[in-house]
């Protein structure tokens, strides 16, 4: 899909309703960010009643096929919108040519969506869950009986609870922020809970009282994309809508130092190398840059290979792979120490790759896309790990790791995160619901006790467990 300089899109033909929905998201969520990156409260209060939060919650979201007064009624105020958000005039009347390549992806959603196969029956080896059949040349998805072993640093040890999955349960909200929440990190020692947001701010929190520590982190920026703190926890990173990188103390929440420059388009991405000395951060100007923290300056060129935005950076627990995931659906592993590439990119997803994590002993990658599923790969030999998980309806947005490394956490556009066992790629429980949007990102605490995530309704949940990890 090519993105017009009215921010509408010119459609292309698709044969799979799922995969020219989430498409049609891709470009739905360009244009929003084209347009100041606006919250969806605003979005909603703009639209004139025509449509509500929720509603502009689930389209953004990537959720089945909205009505198409409800679509174009969203276009319409982002269209009405200048660069950094604000309302130009009226919005775009109903008859404005521009809105005309969207109603032509509505119908062809509209044909596909009544094209669909049915779904499968019950039957050996798969529940019946309302989701199509995966394509012939899918891996297996959740339920069959093909799964990699749990790696062996992974294995249940000595103790009652040892290599048990934990279940969680909604402890609380934390509200302040008014805009969505597109990025939670805890510190190393599990003190600070620290969450970026499209209102430009970063806030601290502390997980034991659910308090806010001091006030917002404001730097110049509209939206904030990214957090992620040092190893040490001396330093947190945030990446921001404007293209820098900003470094504060979070202990005196001042800032260090002017921000790192050199990214053309907003940083979406940050991360810091095990042993501090390196951070990584990606962009949507399709680079990967590296940088020394200590002295805030560029390590070497920027990493290209990815055509286009490059949404999630992660290092291995050792230092020696980074791995990118980027909208042009495929995922790059990286020498940090050589700035090389380490063979092909890894290929499967049939979207864009919005985030990638590995296990805490390095012996797994996990990957998630914009088409709904979660894929394992192993580094060493950049070879899928047979199992598919599938089960969201919406863009897979995160895939952390718990701390033992018995749970995977994936966060959705769907609204939802759900739970993984390791050991056996089954599901932990229901799917842990209460966001009124598209859940944008998702972190464990250091000793597994708690989950926050955050989401687009501008709240950050915090989820706890009877147990550590």
């Amino acid at each position: 899909m090519a993105l017009q300089d009215n921010g509408s899109t010119v459609p292309e033909q698709q044969g799979d309703f799922s995969a020219e929905r989430l498409a049609l998201n891709e470009d739905l969520n360009t244009l929003r960010i084209t347009r100041g990156n606006p919250s969806l409260r605003t979005i909603a209060d703009h639209s004139k009643n025509l449509v509500g939060h929720t509603t502009v919650s689930k389209i953004l979201g990537g959720t089945g096929l909205p009505r198409q007064e409800h679509l174009l009624a969203v276009v319409r105020v982002l269209l009405a919108l200048d660069h950094d958000g604000r309302l130009t005039g009226k919005l775009v009347p109903s008859n404005d040519p521009g809105l005309q390549p969207w109603r032509e992806r509505w119908r062809t959603l509209a044909h596909l969506h009544r094209q669909r196969p049915d779904p499968l029956p019950p039957g050996p080896g798969a529940e019946h869950n309302g989701t199509p059949p995966a394509p012939a040349d899918a891996s297996p998805a959740v339920g069959v009986s093909v799964r990699p072993p749990r790696p062996a640093a992974l294995q249940a040890g000595p103790g009652p609870t040892a290599g048990v999955p934990a279940q969680y349960k909604r402890l609380a909200m934390l509200t302040g922020h008014t805009g969505a929440v597109g990025a939670v990190a805890f510190s190393r020692d599990g003190t600070l809970l620290a969450t970026g947001s499209a209102d430009g701010t970063v806030r601290l929190w502390n997980p034991a009282t659910r308090q806010r520590v001091g006030e917002p982190l404001i730097g110049r920026t509209r939206a904030v994309y990214a957090v992620a703190f040092s190893p040490g926890g001396t330093l947190l990173a945030t990446g921001n809508w404007n293209g820098t990188v900003q470094l504060w103390d979070p202990a005196t929440q001042q800032r260090i130092g002017d921000p790192l420059t050199g990214h053309t388009g907003a940083v979406v991405a940050v991360a810091f190398s095990p042993d501090g000395t390196l951070l990584a951060t990606g962009g949507t100007d399709g680079t990967v840059r590296m940088w020394n923290p200590a002295t805030r300056e560029p390590v070497g060129q920027p990493l290209t290979g990815h055509t286009s935005t490059v949404y999630a950076v992660a290092f291995s627990p050792d230092g020696t792979l980074l791995a990118t995931g980027s909208r042009d659906g495929t995922v790059q592993l990286w020498d940090p120490a050589t700035r090389q590439r380490v063979g092909d990119p890894l290929t499967g997803h049939a979207g864009a790759v919005v985030a990638v994590a590995f296990s805490p002993d390095g012996t797994l990658l996990a990957t998630g896309s914009a088409d709904g599923s979660v894929r394992m790969w192993n580094p060493a030999t950049r070879e899928p790990v047979s199992q598919l998980l599938t089960g969201h309806s919406g863009y897979v947005v995160a895939v952390p790791f718990s701390p033992d490394g018995t749970l995977l956490a994936t966060g959705s556009g769907d609204d939802t995160v759900r739970l993984w066992d390791t050991a056996t790629w089954e599901p932990v429980g229901q799917p842990l619901t209460g966001h009124g949007g598209y859940v944008v990102a998702v972190a464990f605490s250091p000793d597994g006790t708690l989950l926050a995530t955050g989401g687009r309704d501008e709240a950050v949940r915090l989820w706890g467990t009877a147990h550590p990890l």
